[in-house]
């Protein structure tokens, strides 16, 4: 069975949007440890989930499968452990929310935005759809095309043209699936006390099995579990967060958040050298999809 990865990176329409405050490296040391709840959404964010009724700041976002041309030298694939029933907290869109929001993406029959990310929000049925669409309406070559960002025949949503007015392929954008996932779980109870989910994830219960000492993270039945399976770091990127972590953090957690970003200590760091992120990227998808098949 195939893994769909939902990848995540800086973006910006103009060059690096890596701000000079230096505030990119908590972000991304935040993200290395599945704390999303730590960052603001941008401005712009926050506007379109509250015009679109997705609820302002609650929301964290990736593509699935692919990677923007537009990301910067540090990007991030994780490995999402998706529930198949039950409660969902995330969303998938056939694509980005953010640009129909803000009318980047143009609607040809007359459907609201709203009407359109309403309609074609998805829980675990995703991977179905999508896979229906790329392998069947979209691509002759499923796998390959739409990692490489190669125009679809048709778009999953007959809202969205595949061409503008002039026949120009549309910006991929417009076709690319996108996943919404809560930052915060609504309160559980527990028992004896009502937790978060931010608080139950963090919980780490030592189950002592013979002579092994096992630590089990505890989740809520419904929620994504993700791991880091690939971080592609610019050169220099990665010496300013060694630096910033040696300057920030006290020495009871520096060591391990050191680790995060050590390439001898941790196989999943790729350190990136003249070349773009988002090649090396989408080499890696492609390999890891092939292995399994051509089609999705």
């Amino acid at each position: 069975m195939k893994v769909y990865y939902w990848l995540q990176g800086f973006q910006s329409e103009d060059g690096d949007p890596k701000n000079n405050d230096g505030s990119w490296m908590q972000i991304l040391i935040n993200r290395m440890q599945n704390d999303f709840v730590s960052t603001s959404s941008s401005s712009t964010t926050l506007d379109s989930e509250t015009a679109m009724s997705l609820g302002s700041n609650e929301n964290v976002y990736f593509y699935i499968e692919f990677a923007h041309p537009n990301f910067s030298q540090d990007l991030i694939a994780f490995k999402p452990e998706v529930p198949e029933t039950g409660f969902h907290s995330y969303t998938v869109s056939p694509f980005d929310t953010g640009g129909v929001a803000t009318g980047k993406i143009v609607l040809s029959d007359g459907t609201s935005p709203k009407e359109l990310i309403q309609n074609n929000s998805f829980g675990s049925e995703y991977k179905q759809k999508f896979a229906d669409w790329a392998n069947n309406r979209a691509f002759d070559s499923p796998v390959v095309d739409y990692i490489d960002g190669k125009c679809p025949k048709e778009t999953f949503c007959h809202s969205i043209s595949p061409t503008d007015s002039t026949g120009k392929p549309v910006e991929c954008r417009n076709w690319i699936w996108e996943v919404r996932m809560k930052k915060k779980i609504q309160r559980i109870n527990t028992g004896k006390v009502a937790l978060t989910i931010q608080k139950l994830k963090k919980r780490i219960c030592d189950i002592c099995m013979g002579k092994q000492m096992r630590r089990v993270t505890m989740f809520n039945k419904g929620e994504v579990s993700l791991t880091v399976a690939k971080l592609w770091i610019d050169e220099g990127d990665l010496e300013k967060i060694k630096r910033y972590i040696r300057e920030t953090y006290k020495d009871s957690e520096k060591t391990r958040i050191a680790a995060l970003f050590s390439p001898k200590e941790n196989p999943v760091i790729h350190k990136i050298s003249g070349e773009h992120t988002y090649t090396a990227a989408r080499d890696w998808l492609k390999k890891e999809q092939l292995k399994v098949g051509a089609t999705w």
